[in-house]
């Protein structure tokens, strides 16, 4: 059924609204079997042919297209300066939430996107918000992992991680993984 649903989709990706495109990838990202390549640089090159700006399209898309491209292993290079260009060029990030911040960022350091502009700004923003409550254990291990992987370390970010997990009394919700994540960075 997802060969049929990608052999007929790719003719049409441009009928696609932003938030299918970013569904029908997000999908295919999370199949166990290899995606099919040819999907993910189509749907690629239709985003960053047909679309100006990604203004159309909801940080929640945003997340979960790159995710979907971490996820498959598969590096579309415009797409990922796309969007780093475009969240970097934002006033605020009221809209991106603590999850869809973690899973840009880890997108980017998963598939080797450099984009050194976009984990400055987004350390920028971690760092002056008030609350680091707001992160779960996921989202935090991953924010540490990605700034660890990409080679982008953030010394003052990681200072404020730090405090915030002092404060916590126990990290019963972290898991090994997470844990070792966060101690790696």
């Amino acid at each position: 059924l997802f060969d049929r649903i990608a052999e007929e989709s790719l003719p049409r990706l441009g009928e696609f609204d932003p938030q299918g495109l970013s569904n029908l990838i997000w999908s295919f990202g999370r199949m166990s079997s290899p995606p099919p390549p040819e999907l993910f640089r189509d749907v690629g090159d239709v985003i960053v042919s047909s679309y100006d700006t990604l203004d159309e399209f909801i940080p929640q898309n945003i997340s979960n297209l790159v995710l979907a491209y971490a996820k498959a292993g598969i590096l579309h290079p415009a797409l990922f300066r796309k969007v780093g260009d475009h969240i970097v060029s934002l006033e605020e990030y009221r809209e991106f939430y603590p999850m869809a911040i973690a899973n840009v960022l880890y997108s980017f350091a998963k598939t080797g996107a450099s984009h050194p502009p976009l984990f400055e700004k987004m350390a920028e923003h971690i760092f002056e918000q008030k609350k680091l409550s707001q992160y779960n254990h996921e989202s935090i291990s991953k924010v540490v992992w990605a700034y660890a992987q990409a080679g982008e370390p953030h010394p003052m970010l990681y200072r404020k991680i730090a405090a915030h997990l002092n404060a916590i009394p126990n990290l019963y919700k972290f898991t090994p993984r997470n844990l070792s994540d966060v101690v790696r960075a």
